[in-house]
C-alpha cells in the first residue's frame, strides 16, 4: 500500500542525500507530499511523460510513454514518433489510471512526474472537480484557499473564422509566436485573447498556492465568458505546470479544446491533446 510504504523510501533517500534533520516545515510538506497525513488519503498519479518516475511501483496508478517521444533526454522529448499517440494512445490511459484510483477508493489525487504543459493540463481534466475529485501538484491543491487574485485580458482581432484561441501568459508573454502560428496554420479563428495575472507576467507572478487558485478561478471564467459562441478553442501555456493542472480540473461547459506545447523550433508549436466538450 502506498501510503504505508512510501515514507520509509523517501527518508531513506533523504539519508542518502545527506539529509540529518528536517525541520517542522520541511516534514510537513513531506507528509502532505505523500499524502500521509491521517483523515486526507491522497493517491498518486505517476505521469511518466519526457522522463521516468523513480518509483513508479510506490504510485497508486501510472502511465510511461517515454518511449513514444523523440529524443534520448528529457529535454529533447517533445514531439511523439506517431503524432496520434497524444489522442490515441495517452489520453484514453490517463482516463485508465483515473479510474484505476478512484475504484481503489481514492478521490484526491496527486499528480506527479516529468510532464509538459499540454500533458499537465488534460492529467487535470482526467480528474475534473465536476466529478468530485480534488487534485494536487507539489505544494499546490485545489482543496486549498483561494485568494482573490485578478486576471487581465487582452483581445487581439484575428478574422479568420469562428473559433476561440486563448493564449494563457504566467511566466512569460507568448501571444505574439501564437498570433504568428495562427497565421501561418491557418487556424479558423476569430480572436486571439491573452490571460495574463492582474500584477504582471513573470517567473514570480503566482507566489503560492492561493493566488494560483485565484488564477485559475478568475482565468476560467474568463475564459468561459468569452468562449461562449465559439465552435471551437486552442489553448496555448506559457505557465507554472500547477497552473495548467488546476485549470484542467475545472475545465467544464467549454468548447471542444484543442492543447497545443512549445515546439522549441521554428514551427512554434504542435497540436496535442485534444478535449471533448
Amino acid at each position: 500500500m502506498f501510503v504505508v510504504r512510501s515514507g520509509p523510501v523517501e527518508l531513506r533517500r533523504l539519508i542518502i542525500d545527506g539529509c540529518t534533520a528536517l525541520e517542522n516545515e520541511e516534514m510537513n510538506e513531506l507528509v502532505e507530499r505523500l499524502g500521509l497525513r491521517v483523515g486526507s488519503p491522497r493517491a498518486t498519479l505517476a505521469i511518466q511523460a519526457i522522463d521516468r518516475y523513480p518509483w513508479p511501483e510506490l504510485a497508486v496508478a501510472s502511465v510511461d510513454w517515454v518511449d513514444e517521444f523523440r529524443g534520448a533526454e528529457p529535454r529533447e522529448r517533445r514531439q511523439t514518433s506517431d503524432p496520434a499517440a497524444w489522442n490515441m494512445k495517452f489520453k484514453p490511459e490517463l482516463a485508465a489510471a483515473v479510474a484505476e484510483i478512484r475504484q481503489k477508493g481514492f478521490t484526491d489525487i496527486r499528480i506527479d512526474g516529468a510532464l509538459r504543459l499540454s500533458t499537465g493540463f488534460a492529467a487535470g481534466a482526467a480528474a475534473p472537480r465536476a466529478a468530485g475529485l480534488t487534485v494536487a501538484f507539489r505544494d499546490w491543491s485545489s482543496s486549498g484557499e483561494s485568494t482573490e487574485f485578478p486576471v487581465a485580458v487582452t483581445e487581439h482581432h484575428v478574422g479568420n473564422g469562428d473559433e476561440l484561441a486563448v493564449a494563457l501568459c504566467v511566466t512569460g508573454h507568448i501571444e505574439r509566436d501564437v498570433l504568428e502560428y495562427i497565421q501561418a496554420n491557418s487556424l479558423p479563428v476569430a480572436k486571439l485573447i491573452e490571460v495574463t495575472p492582474g500584477s504582471g507576467v513573470g517567473q514570480t507572478s503566482i507566489p503560492g498556492e492561493g493566488e494560483a487558485l485565484g488564477f485559475v478561478f478568475a482565468a476560467f471564467d474568463e475564459i468561459r465568458r468569452s468562449a461562449r459562441s465559439a465552435a471551437k478553442l486552442h489553448l496555448f501555456q506559457n505557465a507554472p505546470n500547477g497552473i495548467g493542472i488546476l485549470l484542467g480540473h475545472l475545465w467544464n461547459r467549454v468548447p471542444v479544446t484543442q492543447l497545443y506545447d512549445d515546439a522549441n523550433s521554428p514551427e512554434g508549436y504542435f497540436p496535442t491533446f485534444l478535449l471533448a466538450s
